[in-house]
């Protein structure tokens, strides 16, 4: 699920949300550079993955906030974080790269769309280069100085 935080997209990796953990991330984002910060949810609410959620999105938007540092008092909780963590990232990854996949086939489907157009028109795309206007022509005396003839 992604949705925003004021200006901050967030990728949160279920398809729902509830509402303690959304006021959560809010109250967690409001806190960032403003010094120290307690924020507490009962056992079972998913503070861990929402925090990092949170967290993730905030680094990935501002890298120069650093390293984020997370405290646990055994090495099974520790080992609990890093399996959510894992998720996290694996969705984040999942997602981004659909986006990636997304905007390249537009591009494709742009680029096609062009070369379409130009061949509509009487202009075959592949045959676009200096030869295609003769040296020394109006057009080319018009152009500037600088202008580079492909």
């Amino acid at each position: 699920m992604r949705f925003f935080i004021d200006d901050l997209e967030v990728l949160f990796p279920y398809s729902h949300i509830y509402p303690e953990q959304l006021q959560y991330m809010r109250s967690l984002k409001d806190s960032l550079g403003k010094g120290h910060a307690l924020l507490e949810m009962p056992t079972g609410t998913g503070k861990t993955l929402t925090l990092l959620s949170l967290l993730v999105s905030y680094q990935y938007k501002h890298p120069e906030v650093g390293k984020i540092v997370y405290c646990t008092r055994t090495v099974h909780e520790m080992n609990k974080v890093l399996s959510e963590l894992e998720q996290l990232m694996e969705y984040r990854n999942k997602e981004i790269l659909q986006d990636q996949i997304v905007f390249a086939k537009e591009h494709v489907d742009l680029a096609k769309l062009t070369i379409q157009l130009l061949e509509n028109v009487g202009i075959q795309a592949k045959k676009i280069s200096s030869r295609t206007i003769k040296r020394g022509t109006k057009c080319e005396s018009k152009e500037s100085k600088w202008a580079q003839w492909y």
